[in-house]
C-alpha cells in the first residue's frame, strides 16, 4: 500500500483510519485526508497531528469531506480555517454546495433534493454541519447584509455587549444600533484583564454608545465600578440567571428568525449561531448552550446588545426595534437592576 518514486526519495503511503494506532509512524511532508468527518477524533489529534511536527518536515495537510454533524474534530479543523484570529493563521476552510460542482448536472442535483429528507439534503448537497439535538436560530444566513457596517450611518442609540471569557472561553463586544443591526465585533482570549479594558475603550471610542451592557457574574462588582471608573459611558451590568438566559435567548433566537437582526458576513458568530443547541434534560429543564468544542461567546454578547435595545420583552410579539433615537423604555429590567431614561441622557436607578 505504497508507492515509492525518483528511486525511493518520494514515498507515498495508503492508509485507513479504521485502526488509529496504524498511523502512527514517521513524520509526513503532506497528509491527504479524504472524508475527514468520518475519522474519529483519536485518528486526528494522538496519530497524524502530531507526525506533521517532525523536524525537516513540510508538515502539510489537505482535508476534505462532507459534515457528519457537530463537535468533531472534523468541524473544528474547518472553524479555524474561518477564524479571523491571528492565532489560526495556518489555517484555511472553505465551505462549498455540490451545485458549485460544474460537473454535476442541475437536474440532478433537483432531482436528488426532491428525493432526500431536509437533513439529508442539507448535510450531503448543501455542506452544513447539522445538529442531532435542537437547533435553536433558523434563518441565520439570509439575515446577512452586503452594506458595510461601518459607514457610520447608523440609527442612535447604540448599544454595546459584553461577554467576558472565562479560561479557555473568549470575551467578545458587539455594537448594535437601534434598528438591530450589528456593526461590528471585537473577540479575544488569553489577554490580560487590563489589555481587555483597553480594547473596551478603543471599542467603545469608535462608535460612541449611550449604553455598554455587560455580563455581571463573570467579574464581580470590583471590576464593574473599575470599568465605571475608566468609561464615560454608562454601565449596565447583566446578572445572567438560569431563567433571564432562557428568556433572552428565546427572544433574541425569534427576531433572528424573523429576520428582525441583521449583521454583516462574520463567520465566527455565524457559525456559533449554527451549532447552538436546546437541550432538554431528564427532569424536563430546558438549557441552552453551544454544541460540541463550540463557544457562545458571540451569540451572548449580541444578545445582550440586544437585551440593552428592549429586545428581549418576548410579550412584545411584533420584535418592532426602538429607533426614536432616544432611550426611552430601551433599556430592560435584569434581575434588581433598573435603567430608566431622562430625555436623551440615561439615569440609573439606586440599585445599581
Amino acid at each position: 500500500m505504497h508507492v515509492e518514486c525518483f528511486d525511493g526519495e518520494l514515498l507515498w503511503e495508503f492508509k485507513s483510519a479504521d485502526h488509529p494506532e496504524s498511523l502512527v509512524a514517521v513524520g509526513l511532508d503532506l497528509v491527504c485526508i479524504c472524508e475527514g468527518a468520518l475519522v474519529v477524533d483519536e485518528a486526528w489529534e494522538a496519530y497524524l497531528r502530531p507526525r506533521l511536527m517532525t523536524p525537516g518536515r513540510l508538515g502539510y495537510a489537505i482535508i476534505n469531506g462532507t459534515p457528519k454533524g457537530r463537535g468533531t474534530w472534523y468541524e473544528t479543523a474547518y472553524l479555524f480555517g474561518q477564524d479571523g484570529d491571528s492565532k489560526y493563521d495556518e489555517w484555511w476552510s472553505i465551505n462549498e454546495p455540490s451545485s458549485a460542482n460544474p460537473y454535476i448536472e442541475e437536474e440532478e442535483l433537483v432531482k436528488a433534493a426532491t428525493e432526500m429528507p431536509d437533513m439529508w439534503r442539507r448535510q450531503e448537497l448543501n455542506a452544513e454541519f447539522l445538529s442531532g439535538e435542537g437547533i435553536v436560530f433558523r434563518n441565520i444566513r439570509q439575515n446577512i447584509i452586503d452594506e458595510d457596517p461601518m459607514d457610520g450611518q447608523w440609527v442612535r442609540p447604540i448599544l454595546i455587549g459584553v461577554d467576558w471569557g472565562r479560561k479557555a472561553d473568549f470575551t467578545v463586544y458587539t455594537a448594535m444600533d437601534a434598528t438591530w443591526r450589528v456593526l461590528a465585533q471585537d473577540r479575544m482570549t488569553e489577554i490580560s484583564w487590563r489589555h481587555q479594558r483597553g480594547r473596551l475603550y478603543d471599542f467603545a471610542s469608535r462608535f460612541q454608545p449611550e449604553g455598554i451592557v455587560v455580563e455581571a457574574n463573570a467579574m464581580g462588582d470590583p471590576l464593574i465600578e473599575n470599568l465605571q471608573d475608566d468609561l464615560e459611558y454608562p454601565i449596565i451590568p447583566w446578572y445572567m440567571t438560569s431563567q433571564n438566559k432562557k428568556r433572552l435567548i428565546e427572544a433574541f433566537a425569534l427576531a433572528v428568525e424573523r429576520g428582525r437582526i441583521k449583521y454583516p458576513n462574520l463567520p465566527v458568530f455565524i457559525n456559533e449561531m449554527e451549532a447552538f443547541e436546546m437541550k432538554v434534560s431528564e427532569t424536563g429543564n430546558i438549557k441552552y448552550a453551544a454544541s460540541g468544542r463550540y463557544h457562545d461567546d458571540t451569540i451572548i454578547s449580541c444578545a445582550l446588545a440586544f437585551a440593552g435595545h428592549g429586545g428581549s420583552k418576548l410579550e412584545d410579539t411584533t420584535l418592532t426595534p426602538n429607533i426614536s433615537g432616544n432611550m426611552r423604555e430601551t433599556f430592560i429590567t435584569s434581575g434588581d437592576i433598573d435603567v430608566i431614561e431622562v430625555e436623551d441622557d440615561i439615569a440609573l436607578s439606586e440599585d445599581f
